[in-house]
């Protein structure tokens, strides 16, 4: 961040794109925990999926949790590791639906009508957080290890963590001086 966007002003929307590290976490983020890990549809004409008849006006559920872990299509799937987004079998693959693999929002004319702003604002509000903090797990959320416990709630119609975060900002820039 540094490097890139330095410590004499704050960064931007327009600093996303030469971030390629904090867009990778960003798509590792949404492909481990997809805002709603299920979305539903209604089948508009009877079809054949995989061996299996869907009628016509059915409710079909497609469990975006499991295809971003789909160990089919992500080499150690459960692990965070945004650096695969620079290998060649992922550094194409984006979360605006064209990539069946990676579909946080959906796809199609069905997709989230957030998921614009969402790849607006998430990043860099992101990159905000990291340039002016530095961050240190707070008591009760790390695990044996020391590392970020990740464990999920049980369920529901949004993805949530099973134990709350804590972590403790320790600012390293003051924004409102950048601004």
């Amino acid at each position: 961040m540094d490097r890139v966007i330095g410590r004499d002003r704050l960064v931007g929307e327009d600093d996303v794109p030469n971030l390629p590290y904090l867009n990778a976490v960003v798509k590792e983020i949404m492909r481990i925990h997809p805002g709603a890990p299920i979305a539903y549809r209604i089948s508009t004409q009877e079809t054949t999926i995989a061996g299996y008849n869907i009628p016509a006006n059915t409710t079909v559920a497609v469990n975006l949790y499991s295809t971003g872990r789909d160990p089919k299509y992500w080499v150690d799937p459960d692990t965070f590791r945004p650096e695969r987004f620079f290998e060649e079998s992922y550094a194409n693959l984006d979360v605006k639906g064209l990539h069946y693999q990676l579909i946080p929002f959906g796809s199609g004319r069905r997709a989230c009508p957030g998921f614009g702003f969402a790849l607006q604002v998430v990043p860099a509000g992101l990159a905000a957080q990291v340039q002016c903090f530095d961050w240190k797990i707070g008591e009760g959320t790390a695990d044996e290890n020391g590392r970020l416990n990740m464990e999920e709630g049980d369920g529901g119609l949004v993805s949530y963590r099973a134990n709350p975060l804590v972590v403790v900002p320790i600012r390293r820039l003051d924004p409102f001086l950048l601004i």
